[in-house]
C-alpha cells in the first residue's frame, strides 16, 4: 500500500512539474517564433457592369486568354482540380508555400470579403519574409496589366503578443492601390475600379 502511495505521490510530483510555467516578466525579450501564412496574388477580373470574366459559364469569359509572366516565365490558367493534382504529394507538415501557379478558384469567402465568385490566385510564396513580387497579367497579346504585391515583416515594430509588423501594399501599374480588383474591357483593356 505504501509502495503505491508513493508511486502516485511521485507522478502527481511529475504532474505538478509539467503545468508550471513562467509568466510574462520571465519569458525574457517577447521574440515568438514560429509559421506565417504562404503568401498569393488573389485578383479578381469583371467588366465595366460588374460581371465576373472569370466565370467559365460566360461566353466572354477570360480564362482562355489570360497569362501570367513571373521572371520571364509564362503561366496559362488551370482549374483547382489541376494545380492540386500537379502538386499532389508534395505536402508538408509546416505551413510551407506550394507553388501552384495561376490558377481560377471560387469561394463563399471571396464572395464575401472580395464580392467576386471567382478570382484568380497566382503562387504560393514565403509568407514572413520582406519580399516583393511582380507579375504581368495579360489577355492574348492585346493588353497588359503590371501587378506588384509588397509583403513587408517587421520584427522591430510588435504588438503585445510579441508579433511583428506586416504590412502588405498592392500596386497596378505602379499605382499603389487598396486591393486587387481589376475591371477589363477589350477596347480598353485593364483598369482599376
Amino acid at each position: 500500500m505504501m509502495k503505491h502511495l508513493i508511486k502516485l505521490f511521485a507522478i502527481a510530483m511529475c504532474g505538478c512539474s509539467l503545468l508550471a510555467g513562467c509568466n510574462n516578466e520571465e519569458e525574457g525579450n517577447g521574440d515568438l517564433s514560429g509559421d506565417f501564412s504562404p503568401i498569393q496574388f488573389v485578383i479578381p477580373i469583371s467588366d465595366a457592369d460588374g460581371n465576373d470574366l472569370l466565370d467559365s459559364t460566360r461566353q466572354d469569359n477570360l480564362l482562355k486568354d489570360l497569362t501570367v509572366t513571373y521572371k520571364n516565365q509564362t503561366y496559362n490558367v488551370k482549374t483547382e482540380r489541376e494545380a492540386y493534382e500537379e502538386v499532389k504529394g508534395n505536402t508538408t507538415r509546416l505551413i510551407m508555400p506550394i507553388f501552384y501557379g495561376l490558377v481560377v478558384k471560387q469561394s463563399p469567402y471571396y464572395k464575401t470579403y472580395i464580392n467576386a465568385d471567382y478570382v484568380l490566385t497566382f503562387g504560393e510564396f514565403m509568407g514572413g519574409d520582406t519580399k516583393t513580387h511582380e507579375i504581368t497579367l495579360a489577355v492574348a497579346d492585346r493588353h497588359q496589366v503590371k501587378l506588384t504585391y509588397a509583403y513587408t515583416v517587421n520584427w522591430k515594430k510588435k504588438d503585445k503578443k510579441g508579433m511583428p509588423e506586416v504590412k502588405q501594399q498592392y500596386f497596378v501599374n505602379g499605382k499603389e492601390v487598396s486591393k486587387f480588383q481589376l475591371i477589363y474591357s477589350a477596347t480598353d483593356g485593364f483598369k482599376v475600379p
